[in-house]
């Protein structure tokens, strides 16, 4: 079985992350203990990680999963609410204050069209940091947040071994860039890693020189499996690797 804690800990020590990764994966039941959303509707999913990272487990279900946005990316929801694609983009004047993010709302209804979220497999959707898995769990999606020094470093070890589509950066909310296409790479067995936190409404809840970096589990495999033959053991990484330690 992988042995996620010895992971962890030579992603941190190679990559100079100032955060530790997390994963992701659905049971059946809600972790004794979970943190989460009251209700759905309401809560950023983004926002509620900085607590996963600290050590607390989080826990969303269909009835409990934060914004539209998350139900959404998350799998909990059978499609698109009625009115969102307006929301994301041009609104619906006298009634709705649209927020712009893609031109129109055709834009945004082949966005979900073209590229829709896979469904949840379970009834709840746990996120732990990575060094809290053992023999009886598995993540299916490890993710990071990171700075660009350390970025650099997971989107080259992603490409090492594929060339240059090792890794997207696609429009999508902050919870999309974590859940919705990473998951989805997987089901089409493309394995890209997914580059994101872009989403200015996700932005606003972390730190201003921060991104995300996810990768399902069988991909994120094969790149700690490449860690040691690759640029990460040379002079120009420990010479930027130097500098990242030394701004932290």
């Amino acid at each position: 079985m992988p042995d996620w804690s010895s992971m962890a800990r030579l992603l941190v020590e190679n990559l100079a992350l100032h955060r530790r990764p997390m994963g992701l994966h659905y049971r059946p039941e809600r972790p004794e203990g979970a943190i989460g959303f009251k209700s759905a509707g309401s809560g950023c999913l983004v926002a509620l990680l900085k607590n996963v990272e600290k050590g607390k487990i989080a826990a969303l279900s269909r009835e409990q999963s934060g914004c539209f946005g998350g139900r959404l990316y998350c799998g909990f929801a059978d499609g698109p609410s009625e009115g969102q694609a307006e929301y994301v983009s041009t609104g619906i004047p006298g009634r709705m204050e649209g927020e712009h993010y893609l031109k129109s709302p055709e834009l945004v209804r082949g966005a979900w069209r073209d590229y829709p979220p896979p469904a949840a497999s379970d009834q709840w959707l746990v996120f732990q940091r990575l060094d809290m898995y053992g023999d009886d769990s598995r993540p299916e999606v490890v993710f990071f947040f990171a700075r660009p020094d350390s970025i650099a470093g997971l989107h080259f070890l992603a490409c090492y071994d594929r060339g240059v589509e090792g890794v997207i950066a696609p429009f999508t909310s902050g919870c999309g860039g974590i859940v919705g296409f990473p998951r989805l790479e997987a089901a089409r067995g493309t394995h890209r890693a997914v580059l994101g936190l872009f989403d200015p409404s996700a932005r606003i809840t972390e730190e201003a020189d921060v991104l995300s970096f996810a990768v399902d589990v069988e991909r994120f495999l094969e790149m700690v499996g490449n860690i040691g033959e690759s640029f990460l053991q040379h002079p120009v990484w420990a010479k930027l690797k130097s500098r990242i330690v030394s701004k932290a």
